[in-house]
């Protein structure tokens, strides 16, 4: 029993089941955890478990490449390899699917024999039903004019936009998925291509990060509410605009130290993970300057005065 899909996965069932496109370019927070509830609980999955234990937990098989591992086989792994064992014979290694152009060769051509052997057993077999995810997207189908890019990669761009716009790829039960974290890494023949959906995960809202600490109480950080200054709530509060992880890593410096987390603290300590996850291209400058500064406006500086003072209160 799935706790609440987020937003992001809704909209990708409801456009998969419309068969309106069968391939997904998701972006954004992909490197943090969804949670999910079933039968034993509240679990906090990765984004790639969420999509093969949830969104494809029916599926026959769940296909998984990067260019760091290779293809690996998730789901569904007897009838891939019959297949690779006779496409390679003896040769069949994860070394020679590493590399883009071998591995998506290798995937175009298992797709294509799934097609056909649907063809050939008619519409009374149920269609096998195929996912693929293709992880660190941005180094398979790089940004670039295609007429610089070389002939491998050019091929890459050209499989990748040939699933998506197969209208037989369409109307079967086959998904691909893409995941980038910026899209503009990405070629951008790929990112405008009107058959592929884009979904991008956000940062977790003020409820999913309260949500998400009622989670880490139950299982992990049972401690945190009496090492805290601030409430539960005003903490989600106060950690929202970090991802899950970033907000977990932060109470468990402070947790396995046996610190009490701060309203000071905290607030330092997101300030340099935010410049952090964001490589140095922002940095929180601190004015050297206060209201005392400012002539005049007493009431307004009255008022602002009494608002920060609230803030700092978790108010």
């Amino acid at each position: 029993m799935i706790h609440q899909l987020p937003v992001w996965a809704g909209q990708m069932r409801d456009l998969f089941k419309s068969g309106s496109v069968s391939q997904f370019l998701i972006h954004g927070n992909i490197f943090d955890v969804v949670g999910m509830e079933d039968a034993r609980g509240r679990k906090l999955l990765s984004l790639k478990a969420f999509l093969k234990d949830v969104m494809f937990e029916s599926y026959d098989v769940v296909l998984e490449y990067d260019r760091g591992r290779g293809i690996r086989l998730t789901k569904g792994g007897e009838d891939w390899g019959e297949w690779l064992q006779q496409i390679l014979g003896n040769e069949n290694s994860a070394i020679q699917t590493r590399e883009p152009g071998t591995a998506l060769e290798l995937i175009d051509r298992y797709l294509l024999r799934s097609l056909n052997l649907q063809a050939l057993r008619g519409s009374n077999d149920a269609p096998k039903r195929i996912a693929v995810i293709i992880d660190f997207a941005e180094f398979v189908v790089p940004r670039g004019d295609p007429i610089q890019l070389s002939g491998p990669f050019s091929a890459n761009v050209v499989k990748v936009l040939g699933w998506a716009n197969d209208p037989a790829i369409l109307q079967s039960n086959i998904l691909t998925v893409l995941l980038t974290e910026g899209l503009h890494d990405l070629n951008a023949l790929v990112v405008e291509n009107p058959h592929i959906a884009t979904l991008k995960i956000p940062l977790p809202s003020e409820a999913e990060m309260l949500d998400y600490l009622q989670t880490l109480i139950a299982t992990q950080f049972p401690q945190l509410s009496a090492k805290c200054e601030v409430t539960i709530e005003v903490l989600a509060r106060r950690l929202t605009g970090l991802s899950r992880v970033g907000a977990r890593r932060i109470l468990a410096t402070a947790l396995t130290n046996d610190r009490t987390i701060t309203a000071e603290w905290l607030l330092r300590m997101k300030k340099d993970l935010i410049e952090r996850e964001c490589q140095d291209l922002m940095e929180f400058l601190e004015s050297p300057f206060t209201l005392e500064q400012v002539a005049g406006h007493d009431a307004v500086k009255s008022w602002l005065g009494e608002d920060t003072q609230l803030m700092r209160r978790g108010s």
